[in-house]
Parts: C-alpha cells; structure tokens; sequence
C-alpha cells in the first residue's frame, strides 16, 4: 500500500530565538505493509536526515527530525496527478505559506 507522509524538520540555532527557527514540511512517499509502518519508515528517513552546518555568518544551524506530522493512504498505483498528500489549512497556515522567507 502507498501513503503521502508529511515528516517535520526544525532549524535550531542558539543565536535565534525558538520563535525565529525554520521548519521543513517534506511530503514523501511511501510503500508499506501499513500506515504505522509508513510513519516508522518516514521517521526514519526524518532522523537520518538530521544535521548541522555553519552559515556564511558563523552561526551553526541544526536540522532536526520533529515528527511524522501526518501520512495520508493513497488509492491505487501512483501514477502522473496521483493525490499524495492532503491537509487543511487555516488562513494563518496560507498567508504564512505565502510568504517568503526573509
């Protein structure tokens, strides 16, 4: 069985403020005997990609894995326009989407 699977990544810094850190929403997809497989095999993927690394201005910014926020089961085979993930939003949620980065 295939799942959209929304994993959640946070880019801490000392030098900023929790409310100043960057999140990550990465969709991927998975294949899985189960929806609690999926997540495990999502988190997985969200752990591995964990990291840190310095900016141009010295500070050093660490990725990391927060959580498996959300995995939607897919219809079917995936195939081009396959729905793989979906969510609701507030309008908060959509002007912050909206917005770009500063």
């Amino acid at each position: 069985m295939w799942f959209g699977v929304s994993i959640l990544m946070r880019g801490e810094s000392r030098h900023r403020p929790s409310s100043d850190w960057l999140w990550e929403e990465t969709i991927v997809l998975v294949e899985a005997e189960s929806e609690e497989a999926a997540a495990a095999m999502a988190a997985a993927r969200g752990r591995a990609a964990e990291c840190s690394f310095a900016t141009g201005s010295g500070e050093t910014v660490h990725w990391i894995f927060n959580r498996v926020a959300q995995t939607c089961p897919i219809d079917g085979e995936p195939v081009s326009g396959t729905e793989v993930f979906s969510r609701h939003l507030r309008a908060a949620e959509v002007a912050s989407l909206l917005s770009p980065l500063d």
